[in-house]
């Protein structure tokens, strides 16, 4: 049987999302700003997934941050300024907000060594 940690870390992975709405424009910015073809209904500090032409970008769940309104979306803590990765022009794709998580329960202590089959 698993433990309890008591520091307060809890593991989810998204569970269900919205429909996916399309990006227009993505800037090469210090706070990247997604600008989509349509009305959102995110809002500042929730998650959604984005999809995009740049590899580093594709398929993270990003959470929408100040400045956030129904056409834009501030992706907080993406710096996208590195034109060699990312670049300008070719980073459109789509969003769609995570509307439910699921929590990943009995973990004992996450790692990034061990768990070799045995």
């Amino acid at each position: 049987m698993a433990i309890t940690l008591s520091t307060g870390v809890s593991m989810q992975v998204a569970k269900t999302y919205a429909s996916s709405i399309a990006v227009s424009t993505l800037t090469n910015a210090s706070t990247a700003v997604a600008t989509t073809a349509s009305a959102h209904s995110i809002a500042v500090g929730e998650f959604f997934e984005i999809t995009s032409g740049w590899g580093l970008l594709d398929k993270r769940v990003v959470r929408a941050g100040a400045g956030t309104t129904g056409s834009t979306l501030y992706l907080e803590g993406i710096n996208t300024t590195d034109t060699d990765i990312y670049p300008a022009s070719s980073g459109v794709g789509s969003v769609r907000e995570v509307t439910t998580f699921t929590q990943i329960t009995q973990v004992l202590q996450p790692t990034s060594q061990g768990g070799e089959q045995q």
